[in-house]
C-alpha cells in the first residue's frame, strides 16, 4: 500500500512539474522577467544618458556636419582690374555684374553667374562667368563648396552629394537591420559607428576629388540610420514600457543639443576641414565604451540564448541593486528547449495583412519626415541673415517639440500626437507661400520655418516611437531598417527639391511640403494606438496588434512617469 501511495505521489509530483513548466513555457516572457530587476532602474538611467544623450548630441553634429561643409555663400562672378582702382566690392559690381531682372525674389539682387562681357567700353552684353568666382565670406572663410567652387553650372554637386549620402543611408537599412536582429544590436552600434567616423574623417584626404568625396558621403550615409536606432532600440528593450516615451525623447533631446552647438562651432572656425574635425574627433570616445553598452537581453530572450540574457539581467540587477536570488535564473532558463520563432527578415513586417498596413503607414511617415526636414535644414542656408544663427534656431526648436511631443505622446497617445502635428505642419506652410518672395519679410519666414521645425520634430517623436512599438522584438531592427530605407529613397527627392526652390520657384519646397504633411495626417488614423499596450515580441502579437481597438480609439492616460528613485520602485 505504501509503494503504491508513493508512486501515486511521484505522479502527482510529476504532473505538478509538468504543468509549472507548461505554464512558465506559455505565460512567462521579457515583461515578467523585467519586473524582477528594475523597468527603470541606475543601469537604465545611465545606459540612457550616456548612449542617449551623451552619444547622440556628438554623434549628430557628425551627421549633419556636411549641411554647413557644402554652404554654398552668396557669389558673384570676379571681374579682373579692381585692384588697379579704388572701387569699393559694391561699386566694382555696379559697373560689371547685372542685377537680376527674373524672378520676384531675385530683383534687383546681383546675378550670380553673369557679368558684363566689355563693361570697360559701355556695353551691355551679358555672358556667363568668364574669371571664376568671388564670394562673401561674412560668414565663411572658406567651405568645401566654396574650395570645388560648386557655383552655377556646378551647384547641382551640392545636392549630388546628399543624394549619395541618402543612397548609402538605403544601402546601409538594407544591410545592417537584418544584422541586427540575426547577430544582435550591440554589434550594429560598434560597426556603424565605426563607419561613420572613419568615412566622415576620410573627406579631408578626398577634397581634391569629387568621385572620391561622393564615396565618402556614400559610406557615412550608410551609417546613419544604425548608430542611432541601435541604441535607442536596446534602450527600448531594457526599459517597462511606461518609461519608453521618456527614452525616446531624451535621444531627441540629445540630438537637438548636438544641433545647437555644431552652428556655433563653424561660426568660430569659418573654415570646413576644421569644423569636420572639430565635429567628429570628440565622438570617438565612444569606442571606449564597451564597459556600458550591453547586448539587448530581450533580443537574447527573443533567440533562445538564455544564458547569456541571464547573465545580462543580473548584471543590470546588480548595478540596480536589486537582489533577484534564483527566481531570475529559473525564469530565464525554464523554456529553454523552446525553438525560437522562424523569422523571413524584412519581409516579416508584411506577414499579415494588419501587420503589412501598420507598417505601411509608419514607413510613410518616416519618408515624409525625411522630405520635409531636408526642405527645412538645406533651405537655412538661403535665408537672409545669420546662417549660424538661422541653425540654432531650428535645432533650438527641437527641444521643446521633444519635450511637448513625449508629455502629448502620454496623455493623448502617439496616434492623436502625430495627427496633430502634422496637420499643424501642413496649415503652418502657407504662410511661407506668401513671405518667401519678399526679402522684406525674412524674419516672418525665418519664425515660420523654426514653428514648422517644431511641429516636424513633434510629429517625428510621436511616429518614431509609435513604430519602435509596433515592430516586434523579432524584426525591430528590420522594421526600423526598412522604414529607413523607404524614408531615404524619399528623402534623395529633398535635395533637388531644394534645388529647384533656389532656381526657379522659391515656394516649391513648401507646396510640396504642404501637400505630404495633409495627406499623410489623415492616413494616421488607421493605425493602432500603443500608449499603454504590451510590447509585442513575436510575429504572431503583431499580426493582431490594435485588431480589438476602435477606429476612433482613445487612451486611458497613463501615470506619469518621472524617472526618479520613487518612480523605479513603483515600476519594479
Amino acid at each position: 500500500m505504501l509503494i503504491v501511495f508513493k508512486s501515486e505521489m511521484n505522479e502527482v509530483d510529476e504532473k505538478a512539474d509538468e504543468k509549472l513548466n507548461q505554464k512558465y513555457n506559455e505565460k512567462v516572457d521579457f515583461d515578467d522577467i523585467l519586473e524582477l530587476v528594475g523597468g527603470y532602474g541606475r543601469f537604465q538611467r545611465r545606459f540612457n544618458y550616456i548612449f542617449n544623450v551623451l552619444f547622440l548630441a556628438l554623434v549628430c553634429m557628425v551627421i549633419s556636419n556636411l549641411f554647413l561643409a557644402l554652404s554654398v555663400p552668396k557669389h558673384w562672378c570676379y571681374v579682373p582690374g579692381r585692384e588697379n582702382t579704388n572701387f569699393t566690392i559694391e561699386q566694382w559690381k555696379e559697373i560689371t555684374i547685372p542685377r537680376n531682372q527674373s524672378g520676384e525674389n531675385l530683383k534687383n539682387d546681383f546675378a550670380s553667374c553673369k557679368m558684363y562681357r566689355n563693361f570697360s567700353l559701355d556695353q551691355n552684353e551679358i555672358v556667363d562667368c568668364q574669371f571664376g568666382y568671388d564670394f562673401d565670406t561674412t560668414w565663411y572663410t572658406e567651405t568645401f563648396a566654396m574650395k570645388q567652387k560648386w557655383v552655377c553650372g556646378n551647384e547641382i554637386n551640392v545636392a549630388n552629394a546628399f543624394f549619395f549620402q541618402k543612397l548609402g543611408d538605403i544601402f546601409g537599412g538594407l544591410i545592417f537591420g537584418p544584422i541586427g536582429d540575426q547577430y544582435g544590436r550591440r554589434l550594429i552600434f560598434y560597426l556603424t559607428f565605426t563607419i561613420l567616423f572613419v568615412s566622415r574623417l576620410a573627406m579631408l584626404l578626398t577634397s581634391s576629388s569629387t568621385t572620391l568625396f561622393m564615396i565618402t558621403c556614400f559610406l557615412s550615409g550608410s551609417a546613419t540610420f544604425g548608430v542611432f536606432q541601435s541604441s535607442l532600440v536596446i534602450a527600448l528593450e531594457i526599459c517597462h514600457r511606461k518609461v519608453h516615451a521618456y527614452m525616446a525623447m531624451c535621444q531627441c533631446v540629445g540630438w537637438a543639443i548636438g544641433f545647437c552647438i555644431m552652428p556655433f562651432i563653424m561660426w568660430y572656425l569659418k573654415e570646413w576641414k576644421s569644423f569636420i574635425l572639430m565635429t567628429t574627433i570628440p565622438s570617438g570616445i565612444f569606442f571606449f565604451s564597451h564597459r556600458f553598452m550591453i547586448e539587448s537581453p530581450r533580443w537574447l530572450f527573443n533567440k533562445g540564448k538564455r544564458k547569456k540574457c541571464l547573465m545580462a539581467m543580473r548584471k543590470i540587477g546588480k548595478i540596480n541593486g536589486v537582489d533577484v536570488g534564483d527566481e531570475l535564473e529559473s525564469m530565464v532558463l525554464i523554456g529553454n528547449e523552446l525553438k525560437p520563432e522562424k523569422v523571413y527578415g524584412a519581409m516579416s513586417i508584411f506577414s499579415h495583412w494588419r501587420f503589412a498596413k501598420n507598417s505601411i503607414i509608419l514607413i510613410m511617415g518616416w519618408a515624409i519626415e525625411n522630405v520635409v526636414y531636408y526642405i527645412l535644414t538645406m533651405n537655412i542656408i538661403n535665408l537672409g541673415g545669420n546662417p549660424f544663427m538661422n541653425f540654432f534656431w531650428q535645432g533650438l526648436a527641437e527641444i521643446p517639440g521633444n519635450v511637448l511631443g513625449k508629455i502629448a505622446a502620454d496623455k493623448i497617445g502617439r496616434k492623436w500626437s502625430a495627427f496633430i502635428a502634422y496637420v499643424g505642419l501642413a496649415f503652418g506652410t502657407l504662410p511661407i507661400l506668401f513671405t518667401v518672395y519678399d526679402k522684406n519679410y525674412e524674419y516672418i519666414t525665418l519664425i515660420f520655418g523654426v514653428c514648422l521645425k517644431f511641429l516636424l520634430t513633434f510629429a517625428f517623436y510621436a511616429i518614431n516611437l509609435q513604430a519602435l512599438e509596433t515592430f516586434p522584438t523579432a524584426v525591430r531592427q528590420s522594421g526600423t531598417s526598412v522604414g529607413g530605407v523607404t524614408a531615404n529613397i524619399f528623402g534623395l527627392l529633398g535635395p533637388y527639391i531644394v534645388y529647384l526652390g533656389t532656381t526657379t520657384n522659391a515656394s516649391i519646397p513648401y507646396l510640396i511640403s504642404f501637400t505630404l504633411a495633409i495627406a499623410y495626417a489623415f492616413s494616421l488614423l488607421f493605425l493602432p494606438e500603443t500608449l499603454g499596450e504590451k510590447l509585442p515580441d513575436t510575429l504572431n502579437d503583431a499580426h493582431v496588434f490594435g485588431k480589438d481597438q476602435p477606429f476612433f480609439y482613445f487612451p486611458k492616460r497613463m501615470h506619469s512617469m518621472v524617472p526618479n528613485k520613487e518612480n523605479t520602485q513603483k515600476i519594479s
